[in-house]
């Protein structure tokens, strides 16, 4: 179907269409995004309180937005972000593992996992949130038992994000 002027009453958006041209102003970048793994335990952290998640290695991160030294991500664009966690950790039988996405050192999000087992299970929390050019995020876990072994299986333990075009 050639098309010489479209007026909006006139057009079937069920047909389809071939164009020759250049499309601009159409679509856009998932950017900025990354993503990293967990590179070894976290080692030994506290029963029933929220530590940092730590010792991350980059999968990608062509914006420069994960600071590996500090653990978090730093957009620097603003937008709505769609973030996740995913960890392994050693479970206590009956009890309850937490994880948490803050923003700017105040929790934004958490779940809660109760264990019915003891092996290492995997734990997801994703989230769509708003950041302003000047936040950042940091990932968290609380378990019910002291342990040194928690991500016993790091290289599945993975986090990452990016900017959801409006």
């Amino acid at each position: 179907m050639a098309i010489d002027k479209i007026q909006s009453e006139s057009i079937n958006l069920a047909d389809n269409f071939a164009f020759t041209g250049t499309v601009s102003g159409a679509g856009g970048a998932n950017t900025p995004n990354f993503a990293v793994y967990k590179n070894g335990d976290q080692g030994s952290i506290s029963a029933n309180t929220w530590t940092k998640v730590t010792t991350f290695t980059e999968i990608f991160d062509p914006q420069s937005t994960w600071d590996v030294s500090n653990n978090k991500f730093t957009p620097a664009v603003s937008g709505k972000y769609f973030i996740y966690l995913t960890m392994y950790v050693t479970m206590v039988d009956g009890a309850t593992s937490y994880l948490a996405i803050r923003k700017n050192g105040t929790q934004v999000i958490e779940v809660a996992f109760p264990s019915g087992r003891t092996t290492a299970s995997p734990i997801q929390l994703s989230a769509i949130l708003e950041s302003d050019d000047n936040d950042y995020f940091e990932f968290y876990v609380k378990l019910p038992a002291s342990s040194s072994t928690v991500f016993s299986n790091g290289i599945q333990t993975k986090c990452g994000g990016f900017k959801i075009i409006d």
